[in-house]
């Protein structure tokens, strides 16, 4: 990109973004066009449970190995440690949100995008083990 566009990068104003003086930052326009693919499309919502249900099941895993040794300890942990979403109230209260729901999709995205969001039996036992009362 350096070479055949002059984009150097933030030091020197241009890069993926433009860095107009006194502005905010902005993607560059051309951007789509050049490194865009014709007629590619994304959904939005399959994106969104990519990033959430990777980091839940990560989260889950790290209970069942006993890095988080407390439910409270991976929401608070998710939340303000990798950047989950403060709506969901942590990664494993997404989880418990709707536990068959959560089931369900992430067995859909690991049949469709690999292994990394498969949530074993055992981590399953350890998500039911673990289990709070919101009530």
């Amino acid at each position: 990109m350096v070479k055949e566009f002059d984009r150097k990068g933030r030091a020197a104003g241009a890069g993926f973004y433009d860095y107009p003086p006194g502005e905010r930052k902005r993607l560059w326009p051309r951007l789509g066009q050049v490194f865009g693919k014709p007629g590619l499309t994304w959904d939005l919502q399959e994106l969104k449970d990519r990033i959430l249900y990777r980091q839940a099941v990560e989260t889950a895993r790290c209970l069942h190995e006993n890095v988080l040794t407390s439910v409270h300890d991976a929401n608070i942990g998710s939340i303000f440690g990798i950047g989950f979403p403060a709506w969901t109230g942590g990664a494993l209260r997404f989880i418990y949100a709707d536990k068959p729901r959560f089931f369900a999709r992430a067995d859909e995205l690991a049949r469709k995008h690999g292994p990394r969001f498969a949530v074993s039996a055992e981590v399953r036992a350890t998500i039911e083990r673990f289990e709070p009362r919101y009530d």
